[in-house]
């Protein structure tokens, strides 16, 4: 976990630090990086598998930003 705090310093697989870098550019609604880190993801994952991971973080920041406007406490 601690490598995903850094990920970008981490050793890592590029794909991972992809995938993580994806969080963030998603997390800020920063277009700007999502060309560079899709062509990552695509040559090392199937569409299905990019398609996949976008939806799933997409999933869960709509699921955090949810609970956070209803307030709901963990």
């Amino acid at each position: 976990m601690q490598q995903a705090n850094d990920y970008r310093a981490s050793d890592l697989p590029d794909w991972h630090k992809a995938a993580l870098q994806l969080v963030d550019l998603m997390a800020a609604n920063d277009l700007s990086g999502r060309d560079e880190v899709y062509a990552i993801l695509q040559a090392h994952l199937s569409d299905s598998e990019v398609v996949e991971i976008t939806m799933c973080i997409g999933f869960f920041l709509g699921t955090g930003r949810v609970n956070r406007f209803l307030d709901v406490e963990f």
